[in-house]
């Protein structure tokens, strides 16, 4: 079942994070769940890469990047509002189509807090049926 669901940027960077880890780890999980990340994965990941562009765009217009570039330096006065816009970058909430599924096995498999989390948004539940 598709779903339109409003998420917050920083939810959606977390989620593609996480299901980023997904992929690296190789978790075995039951064919079904595999089915439905790998239709939502795209969107997920898609929307987190776009967010992190964002971010980097952000970081370049009020920090100076070290010498190896792997962070930034902010002065005094721009480090506020760098702050306040990254802020607001992670407020912003979008409408993300999500592909649902109902779970009978999720206490059964052992994953991260984090990964618990990318999985929980496409599990459909009674409030989701109502709509």
């Amino acid at each position: 079942m598709l779903k339109r669901k409003m998420l917050k940027n920083l939810e959606i960077y977390s989620m593609g994070n996480a299901l980023l880890e997904h992929m690296q780890e190789g978790l075995n999980l039951p064919v079904k769940v595999n089915f439905y990340l790998q239709k939502n994965m795209n969107t997920i990941i898609g929307l987190a890469r776009g967010i992190e562009e964002s971010r980097g765009e952000i970081l370049r217009k009020y920090g100076t990047p070290n010498e190896d570039g792997t962070s930034y330096h902010f002065d005094d006065d721009k480090i506020n509002i760098a702050q306040n816009e990254l802020n607001d970058l992670f407020d912003l909430e979008q409408e993300v189509k999500i592909y649902m599924l109902k779970l009978d096995w999720f206490d059964d498999v052992e994953l991260s807090s984090d990964q618990v989390n990318a999985i929980m948004f496409m599990i459909e539940d009674e409030e989701d049926e109502e709509e």
